[in-house]
């Protein structure tokens, strides 16, 4: 054998002893040996020689292997003990096999005692692996429960027939149950209808195919059948005879709603920007398609008529356009103002005129009531499309042969600009929204 033993020998006859060793030695087996006789001197090999194996006598003038082997039991039950005894008897070798020893052999058989000794040693390797593999599993188990029972996630284990033998704490939050409610259930009863095939699926390719359960999203259902989303994750699992699924899952209801409200937001936007789009292009399509129609000599006499018309669609479009680059800036980023000395009252008489041609299609009357004014340090551009946009809404959502009023006066070192229409006004429900992107009222896109 590859090691050197150590074997420590119950016998009270030097002479059995050596052949004993003789025997070992011959069939290869490296070893040192201590002999003692008594039970003091027993106790103390047992705790300074450490033996790896035991080979006693049954019967010594003041002691025997039967007491023997219950101190080794006590001390050292890991070491394996062998008879070796010049009596036959059934009945001895009954008691001492009955209390643990590993092999019994007559004196006069000692050409069984290698195979005894390299028996005795393996069924203590066996054992001492079998120890070790229970202790790392109940390590692994420790470890196991300590880090489900602190996730917020719901940590399970399901047998091959999708019968649920493990639920971490999380579960009795996300699904309503008590644990022993949902152990032994199977696991098909948390799920929605609609989600059973999608999880049977891939609950049959982890364990017969091996393939991993990754962010599978299943729609799930509470104790008290209220429904909710769920993203899973799972693999096969296998520990001593169990095999299963193992894996997480994680209420995701709240980031399938902010998902679901980014993908409406994005309809909404794409809505609102191809109905203030359509619009102008509308307008200006059927203007040129008319001039087009009309006798070259007459195209550009029409055209003159129609240029204010062409010109308040084609500002609309700007005003969108540029609407639409202010939106994608990153939040917090702001705008590039590029201040200027510059005279509000002025500014808003120039807005005004460029859309008079608008309000006087509605009838609708653009005054202004203020006074003269310092110079302010503005953007003109940024306040030009502020002022586009309110004018152009106040004046779209007028009364025909309605008015607007733009107002401006000096308050301490700021000018205060108010435009004031007399339509329908904005329902209270709708102003929380009034400062979200591309927010449009149903009233807005009727209009």
């Amino acid at each position: 054998m590859g090691e050197t033993l150590r074997i420590l020998m119950l016998e009270d006859v030097p002479s059995d002893a050596e052949l004993a060793e003789i025997e070992l030695r011959q069939a290869g087996i490296g070893f040192v040996a201590l002999r003692v006789e008594t039970e003091p001197e027993f106790r103390l090999a047992l705790t300074d020689f450490q033996p790896d194996l035991i080979l006693a006598d049954y019967a010594l003038p003041s002691f025997n292997a039967l007491e023997a082997l219950r101190i080794v039991n006590q001390q050292s039950p890991s070491v394996p003990f062998i008879l070796v005894t010049g009596s036959q008897s059934e009945e001895i070798a009954a008691r001492v096999m009955k209390e643990g020893a590993q092999d019994y052999l007559l004196k006069s058989s000692l050409m069984r005692l290698p195979s005894a000794v390299r028996n005795a040693l393996e069924r203590k390797a066996a054992h001492r692996a079998k120890l070790q593999a229970e202790e790392e599993l109940r390590e692994g188990e420790e470890r196991f429960r300590a880090i489900a029972e602190q996730t917020s996630d719901v940590v399970f284990i399901t047998d091959t027939r999708g019968m649920i033998t493990y639920l971490s704490p999380a579960a009795t939050k996300v699904f309503g149950f008590e644990l022993d409610e949902m152990l032994d259930l199977p696991f098909s009863d948390l799920l929605s209808p609609e989600s059973v095939d999608t999880a049977v699926a891939a609950f049959t390719d982890a364990i017969e195919g091996g393939i991993p359960c990754r962010n599978l999203e299943l729609k799930m259902k509470r104790k008290d059948s209220a429904e909710f989303y769920g993203e899973l994750t799972g693999s096969l699992f296998r520990v001593g005879n169990f095999t299963g699924i193992t894996g997480t899952i994680s209420d995701i209801t709240e980031r399938k709603q902010l998902e679901q409200a980014v993908e409406k937001a994005r309809a909404d936007f794409l809505f609102a920007v191809s109905h203030e789009l359509k619009t102008p292009l509308h307008v200006m399509g059927a203007i040129q398609e008319m001039i087009e129609s009309l006798p070259q000599e007459q195209q550009f006499a029409h055209f003159r008529d129609y240029s204010d018309v062409w010109r308040r669609n084609m500002m609309r479009l700007r005003f969108i356009i540029e609407n639409l680059v202010d939106s994608q800036r990153p939040a917090g980023m702001g705008l590039k103002l590029e201040q200027q000395p510059a005279n509000l009252m002025d500014l808003a008489r120039e807005i005004a005129g460029e859309l008079e041609p608008v309000a006087s299609a509605r009838s609708v009357q653009l005054r202004f009531q203020g006074e003269s004014l310092p110079l302010s340090s503005i953007d003109r551009n940024a306040v030009r499309r502020l002022l586009e946009n309110l004018l152009t809404n106040a004046i779209k959502f007028s009364p025909l042969g309605g008015q607007v009023e733009i107002r401006l006066q000096a308050e301490d070192e700021m000018v205060c600009l108010d435009i004031a229409d007399f339509g329908m006004g904005i329902d209270p429900q709708i102003k929380p929204f009034l400062f979200q992107p591309f927010y449009r009222s149903p009233e807005a896109l009727k209009a």
